[in-house]
């Protein structure tokens, strides 16, 4: 049975001696029970933010990516609203951005800087008389929150891409681990540490952050796959 936001709270308390929660209570908890939910979810960021390429937050993939349709004569697009404004992109793979011919068969488009778009290929792109044509690069901008493509669209063309999203907070005592069971320790380890701080245990705290460090690293020797040029969205 997946492990939930409950049992990862239970565990911290128990392993520190005190008083567990039950289903019924969760939401009402008070006082280190509620500090120790709180030291769950920070735990949970720490892990979610301490690399941008979890597998557990990766929101397309080369059977499914994610995708936009170009419009035509535009060339700017916002990863934010245009293409999923429900969703918190944490980084894009740059490298992964290809054009669908339209015959189950894609290019990959060029990543580009935005200092080599304007130094080369602005004057065309922005030239009223050019016609624009089918995209053969991906504009990596300076802002975070946009890409564009040259030379212009010139029509409806569909760009693929993969990316990561940010992770959610746990709420319910159901909510289950964003992540494989196996590594809910080095969860619990970070969410230790936070609490032996309050407690202001030293050697616990110093042996709960050991824990989490080992833990950290074979969760990231197995649940990321190293990619290429990425760009991380604030």
């Amino acid at each position: 049975m997946a492990k939930t936001y409950l049992d990862i709270v239970n565990l911290t308390l128990q392993d520190a001696n005190e008083v567990q929660l039950t289903e019924a209570n969760f939401t009402s908890s008070r006082g280190l029970q509620s500090f120790t939910k709180e030291a769950v979810n920070r735990a949970l960021m720490d892990i979610a933010t301490s690399t941008p390429e979890w597998n557990w937050l990766k929101t397309g993939t080369a059977s499914s990516p994610n995708t936009v349709a170009t419009v035509a004569d535009t060339m700017w697009y916002e990863f934010k609203t245009v293409i999923a404004p429900d969703t918190a992109y944490s980084s894009i793979d740059f490298d992964t951005f290809f054009i669908d011919n339209g015959t189950d068969t894609y290019d990959n488009l060029q990543v580009i800087s935005y200092d080599e778009w304007n130094n080369h290929l602005r004057d065309t792109d922005e030239n009223p008389n050019d016609t624009g044509g089918r995209p053969k690069f991906v504009i990596e901008t300076n802002d975070s929150n946009q890409f564009g493509l040259s030379p212009v669209p010139d029509d409806v063309y569909t760009i693929s891409f993969r990316s990561w999203e940010d992770a959610n907070v746990l709420v319910n005592a159901l909510d289950t681990l964003p992540f494989p069971d196996r590594y809910y320790n080095v969860l619990v380890a970070r969410a230790k540490y936070y609490l032996w701080t309050f407690k202001e245990n030293d050697f616990q705290t110093s042996i709960s952050e050991r824990d989490y460090r080992d833990g950290l690293n074979r969760m990231k020797e197995q649940l990321t796959t190293p990619k290429g040029r990425k760009f991380r969205l604030v």
